[in-house]
């Protein structure tokens, strides 16, 4: 997963409202797949850098660049958390 940028603004698909804790999340690509990945850790840093909260392509509804900064919307409902730099399939560089 490649860092693609900041997630400045993740927002409820249900509500439109923004979610907390996911201001200025970042924003990854899968080089091989497309994949999206929005994560509110810093994974990308290496061992000790955790992902935190994140969601996965499934949840991301839709996603757009604005001025160099993305906006997503999400199913909020489909947030996940790992204590981990890594998570299996996944590989952050």
């Amino acid at each position: 997963m490649l860092m693609k940028g900041s997630a400045s603004r993740v927002d409820d698909d249900a509500t439109g409202q923004r979610l907390p804790g996911f201001y200025n999340a970042n924003f990854y690509q899968c080089s091989g797949c497309s994949e999206y990945l929005i994560a509110t850790g810093s994974p990308h840093n290496g061992p000790g850098h955790y992902i935190a909260d994140y969601f996965t392509q499934g949840a991301i509804v839709s996603g757009k660049s604005q001025n160099a900064a993305w906006v997503f919307r999400v199913n909020k409902n489909l947030v996940r958390y790992i204590a981990a730099s890594s998570l299996p399939g996944y590989t952050f560089v």
